[in-house]
């Protein structure tokens, strides 16, 4: 007996899909348990916040740092998540970002995710510990700050029989929410991840979305992408693929160094085949939402193996093929409106024994390759399906015609002799279907148009150079989408400079100030945009939210009520409608005006669980329930409409069922979570539903700030004064305010407690969010008045006045902070940049720094200081010591430890007075020790090292081996000028190749001339004044080569005023560029 099981979710955009015939026997297990894994643990999370004043913002806060890792590993218990039926099982991990911690195809053993049997994070995520494997999910950008942070996760049971792990968050950089929901089926072999994207903010948001896929990788494994051109992160450079320059990028074997590749053209599926083990990955997806799909690798050199080590215990080298919704590349930023859900699905499959497909869809995929006379067919299907027929057609006539069982186990392979395989391989059709004629699967090789190389993406223009109003808005609104608020700003105000009354220009900014906490100086931008578009939606409700935040509600129900009138602001505006009628008291307003917000965004959750908590207040607890039910099942992981069936079934029995209140606590694992929900009930004035839920998560300093500002909107004075009191009392470390909200709960605080200096110290960090570094002093100044004990407001108040420029200032209150904590690495990290700065000696700061070891020790960028001081004091010796015993752990693309190295033995080389001896010196910086975490690209510049060792060699007498030292200097030339130039022309002219040194010199001279007038083509991704300054050193090589020593002088001591490690960076710089490597 057969049941059919189809599946058409009525989401715009997605994939309707119907599963073939399953057997009944067929099931999916899914169950909870605890994890044991050995585990390389991490250091304390970071008790000093970190913030982004600088534009572009790649913001972090209010989420801490897990920079510190240490070399301890244990087996330590996690909660797992598996699912599971006859062909495929899976394992969720909700304590590690809710990743998708690795899948196997049962058939054949084959783990079609990479499977880590250990848990080794590296510094790679946002905020520093990172994993690899299995599938990652970044919303709303790469690597996502809470990538090794536990998530909200649970179990559901569908209707259908499927079966789904729910993972997801409320994301608090931006405020923004996503869950995915991992679910497989009965007798397939497909997993389907259910993502949902939500934007709950009042305000549009910018992300991107990125299913960072991990796939094991090896000689013999090909990535599979349907495109004929790649791209590079910011599409600045293209690639032909598979085969560019001469090189089959396709196979993994065959790019050395870290890369990125974007496919260009469009395709609804890609992956990998690793053809020794006949087997792959699949991902799959609807290509007009699905649109992203990279490669992304270590590199097959050492610099990107040694990352198998750094990421694992011997699991081997991954590839990632990441898939993109909704963006093309990275970065990619696009808008998410207020109130808006995107949902899709991505789907995910192993592959066996048919090869390299060159098609696939959710049914399965299809290999079709031509060698000669022969043709060579594969179908794999991931559902049951019983006497299906593969058919091979050629112009219209079947030339192959079989009818098969196909299963996940039994896929299907066959060849066969055709005359006109070789010459007309677009003729041929291979086509999998149903025994009743349905056709799953079809493939026909593609007849290629001619390829056009789009032209690479050039940086924004200055603003004063830009020459249309028209522009410059949408110049303005680019930079603005893409994280560079001040950038964007710098656009509007030209845009006003030129035209004062510019009405989009002023409705962008006032956006902005919004999004600043500047209400008046919002209104003020509205008012003028409404002299020359006074019937826009988007001002009126703009208007809204700012009079809502002034607390001037008739006006702003006005304002709302007009929004209503425009179909972009209809369903948000009537949101707000009900918010203020709840705050009046009117409840049944409330449910009409959400009933309207419904009819248009029938799917957003909020609006559900506010419905149910109106429906709640006029005591209609039935369609309560069925509005909370409704949310439920559009977000499981909404921990209000969970709250909200536990309020309405305990009226109904006096008492929420025990199963509904474990939910709540779980979906409340952490503080931030659960005011973010609580707030939902707070912004309608509902402040006993607040406080009540958040009781039912865990208890700090914000928790009780914000159920004794709770209280008081209430009335109830005394539990207040009692709740803010506990709060004063509470430890700080940990606690990172960021809500523009909370500074209605802090200002109320005050008002009990007038001294309260934790209340300051909190109000400064919500100011410090939202970049007003000025407003930020002014607490934190008032913080440290009032509680001279808390190094934390110290230290975040140092911070503030070192960005003001206020350097001496800054240092007094780093030495305060550090006088509280001596064990606060960073504060010591900071406290000596601040020194630095002030110019103080490097000799005053190594003292300082050795006068506190154990401090040092504790951070690897500490360590690093201190070997950079020692061999400014000329201590190399000592210098070279804690390089040789100190583990450094790196984050991904910083690798200048090794070129730390490099320079310590030189500096003991330059001292040696045998020069033997200072030979083994040259010749161990040209080594690359485990515990540095760095191994050489390919290929590996060594110029700069040879040259000098191929004058010692002659000195010793060794004239062969100068001679091969400077022959490969010679033969290392980049792609443009760079300090290898240098280095050729001078081996060149060693071995008497006078006019060839010549001939570089003068190139690398015009570059630099270039470089010093900041528009160097080749150099204009650098920022303008590390430009200059790497002009003016490449200058001052030149120079010296010539024999002008006195002008060689000059430009250096320019470059180094500008970049004062500006010789350290021109060696990396012309590594990455030789190795012509990403990072």
């Amino acid at each position: 007996m057969k049941i059919t099981a189809c599946f058409r979710f009525g989401i715009a955009g997605q994939l309707a899909w119907c599963l073939a015939l399953v057997p009944l026997s067929a099931e999916v297990r899914m169950w909870e348990e605890e994890l044991v894994i050995p585990t390389w643990l991490i250091g304390p999370e970071e008790v000093d916040p970190t913030f982004s004043w600088s534009s572009p913002r790649d913001d972090v806060y209010p989420y801490p740092y897990k920079e510190i890792l240490t070399d301890e590993k244990a087996d330590k218990k996690y909660k797992a998540c598996r699912l599971e039926n006859e062909f495929i099982k899976v394992l969720m991990l909700p304590e590690i970002g809710g990743r998708l911690h690795g899948a196997q195809d049962k058939t054949n053993g084959y783990n079609f995710f990479y499977w880590h049997p250990s848990i080794k994070p590296a510094l790679v995520s946002m905020t520093g510990a990172w994993i690899s494997g299995g599938i990652e999910w970044n919303f709303p950008h790469g690597h996502r700050p809470t990538c090794f942070s536990p998530v909200q996760y649970r179990l559901v049971e569908n209707s259908d029989g499927s079966k789904t792990v729910w993972v997801g968050e409320p994301e608090l950089v931006y405020r923004l929410r996503w869950i995915v929901g991992i679910t497989i089926y009965p007798g397939k072999s497909v997993i389907e991840a259910k993502v949902r994207l939500m934007n709950p903010s009042p305000l549009r948001q910018s992300f991107q979305m990125w299913a960072t896929t991990a796939t094991n990788a090896n000689e013999d494994y090909q990535l599979i992408f349907p495109t004929r051109l790649m791209t590079g992160h910011g599409k600045v450079e293209y690639y032909h693929w598979p085969i560019n320059e001469g090189v089959d990028l396709s196979w993994w074997k065959n790019v050395p160094n870290a890369a990125s590749y974007f496919a260009v053209e469009p395709s609804g599926f890609f992956g990998g085949y690793d053809h020794a083990k006949k087997a792959g990955t699949v991902i799959a997806g609807n290509p007009h939402i699905v649109i992203g799909k990279k490669f992304w690798t270590w590199g097959t050199s050492p610099s990107g193996r040694i990352w198998e080590r750094i990421l694992s215990d011997g699991e081997g080298p991954y590839a990632e093929p990441q898939a993109g919704a909704y963006s093309d590349n990275q970065p990619d930023y696009h808008w998410i409106q207020p109130g808006e859900i995107k949902s899709y699905s991505h789907y995910f499959f192993p592959v066996r024994d048919i090869g390299p497909f060159k098609m696939a869809n959710i049914y399965g995929a299809a290999n079709l390759e031509f060698e000669g006379d022969e043709v060579r067919l594969g179908v794999y299907s991931t559902g049951v399906l019983k006497s299906a027929q593969v058919l091979l057609e050629r112009e219209g006539r079947s030339v192959f015609d079989r009818t098969v069982d196909l299963d996940p186990a039994t896929p299907f392979t066959a060849s066969l002799k055709s005359t006109a395989a070789d010459s007309d391989p677009e003729s041929f059709v291979l086509s999998l279907k149903t025994a009743d004629g349905e056709e799953l699967l079809s493939y026909r090789p593609k007849i290629q148009k001619p390829l056009q190389v789009p032209e690479p993406a050039k940086p924004l223009p200055d603003a004063t150079v830009v020459r249309t109003q028209d522009e410059l808005w949408h110049y303005g609104e680019y930079a603005y989408k893409f994280r560079s608020p001040d950038k964007g700003r710098a656009y509007f105000e030209e845009a006003l400079r030129r035209d004062p009354g510019d009405s989009r220009s002023h409705l962008s900014l006032a956006e902005m100030e919004i999004k600043l906490g500047h209400y008046e100086k919002a209104l003020q931008h509205l008012d003028i945009a409404a002299e020359r578009d006074p019937d826009n939606g988007m001002l009126f409700y703009l208007r809204g939210l700012a009079q809502e935040a002034l607390k001037d509600y008739e006006a702003a129900y006005e304002a709302f009520y007009r929004a209503v009138h425009f179909g972009s602001y209809f369903s948000r505006s009537y949101e707000g409608l009900a918010r203020l009628s709840l705050r009046q008291g009117d409840a049944d307003q409330a449910v009409s005006h959400l009933e309207k917000a419904l009819q248009m965004n029938a799917l957003n959750p909020v609006l559900w669980t506010l419905k149910s908590a109106a429906l709640r207040q006029v005591g209609k607890f039935d369609q309560a329930g069925e509005a909370a039910a409704r949310a439920a099942s559009l977000d499981p992981l909404d921990a209000l409409a969970v709250y909200e069936l536990a309020r309405v079934r305990q009226h109904d029995s006096k008492d929420a069922t025990q199963g509904e209140s474990r939910v709540v606590g779980q979906l409340l694992h952490d503080s931030q979570t659960a005011i973010e929900f609580s707030l939902r009930y707070a912004n309608a004035g509902l402040y006993e539903d607040a406080d009540r839920l958040l009781t039912e998560g865990p208890q700090d300093a914000l928790t009780r700030y914000y159920r004794g500002y709770f209280s008081d909107c209430q009335g109830d004075r005394q539990k207040a004064a009692a709740m803010f009191e506990e709060a004063a009392a509470s430890d700080v470390d940990g606690v990172f305010p960021f809500r523009l909200e909370e500074l209605d709960v802090f200002d109320t605080a005050l008002k009990y407690q007038p001294d309260d200096g934790k209340a300051y110290y909190f109000k400064g960090l919500v100011y410090a969010k939202v970049a007003d570094v000025g407003r930020a002093v002014t607490q934190w100044e008032n913080a440290v008045d009032r509680d001279p004990g808390n190094p934390r407001a110290w230290r975040d108040l140092g911070l503030a006045l070192m960005h003001q420029g206020d350097v001496a200032k800054a240092l007094q209150c780093y030495s305060r902070s550090f006088a509280l904590d001596p064990q606060d690495s960073r504060v010591l990290l900071e406290m000596d940049q601040v020194k630095k700065l002030l110019g103080i000696s490097s000799a005053e700061r190594l003292k300082f720094l050795k006068a506190h070891p154990s401090t040092v020790e504790k951070r690897d960028a500490l360590v690093a200081t201190l070997v950079d001081l020692l061999l400014e004091n000329g201590e190399c010796a000592e210098a070279l010591e804690h390089l040789k015993t100190t583990h450094f752990h790196i984050w991904e693309g910083k690798y200048e430890i090794h070129n730390i190295f490099m320079e310590a033995n030189i500096c003991m080389a330059e001292k040696a007075t045998d020069p033997a001896d200072a030979l083994r010196y040259y010749q161990q910086a040209c080594e690359y020790p485990l515990n540095l975490e760095i191994a050489p690209r390919e290929p590996n510049l060594r110029g700069f090292l040879y040259y000098p060792m191929a004058q010692l060699y002659r000195r010793l007498g060794d004239d062969t081996e100068a001679t091969r030292l400077l022959q490969i200097t010679a033969r290392e030339a980049t792609a443009y000028p760079t300090l290898a130039t240098y280095y050729q022309a001078l081996a060149l002219r060693d071995l008497g190749e006078e006019a060839e040194a010549g001939s570089l010199l003068d190139e690398l001279k015009t570059e630099a001339e270039k470089m010093i007038r900041r528009d160097s083509e080749n150099y204009r991704r650098i920022g303008g004044e590390r430009q200059e300054a790497l002009g003016h050193y490449y200058l001052s090589k030149v120079l010296e080569m010539q024999g002008d020593l006195e002008r060689a002088t000059a430009e250096l001591a320019v470059a180094v005023s500008l970049l004062p490690g500006v010789s350290r960076e021109a060696v990396m710089l012309a590594q990455r560029v030789f190795a012509r490597a990403s990072q």
